[in-house]
């Protein structure tokens, strides 16, 4: 089962997210409605995943991603942008993400959207290879470490 970690402000949208993914019986789902108790949360707990709004009150984009990063270096995140919005501003375009979501979200293809963002390098390291199988499957396959020099990192 994959952690994800869901950071938007609008408390309806993270739980229609969270039930989405949940339904699945692949994701567990944890919600934070600020940056600060995303970072919070990340700082104690380990994600597979994490998918940030672009537009939250307490932090910028950037700063979200760079102290989201200092918690866990290889943490793929995925971005909410507005609605309309189909790439991230030209100031963003630099930023290590790994998705891009726009809304509205076409639900059938947020799961898809999350395996492919889950094969794209973090901080330049490519990701280590882990299908999404639901509980009892057979032969689930452990996620390596996506770095040998840092074994803290496997999960």
């Amino acid at each position: 089962m994959l952690k994800v970690l869901v950071v938007d402000p609008n408390p309806s949208f993270a739980a229609m997210i969270q039930q989405v993914l949940e339904e699945t019986r692949l994701f567990q789902v944890t919600v934070a409605s600020t940056g600060a108790e995303a970072i919070s949360i990340a700082s104690r707990e380990s994600f597979d995943i994490v998918i940030l709004e672009s537009s939250l009150e307490d932090f910028s984009l950037r700063d979200a991603v760079t102290v989201l990063r200092r918690t866990q270096p290889y943490l793929p995140i995925m971005v909410i942008l507005p609605f309309g919005e189909q790439a991230l501003p030209d100031a963003a375009k630099y930023f290590d993400v790994q998705g891009i979501l726009s809304k509205p979200l076409y639900i059938p293809e947020l799961q898809s959207q999350i395996e492919e963002a889950l094969t794209k390098p973090v901080n330049g390291v490519a990701p280590a290879s882990r299908p999404i199988q639901p509980p009892g499957a057979n032969h689930p396959t452990p996620r390596p470490p996506r770095s040998p020099a840092c074994p803290s990192l496997a999960r």
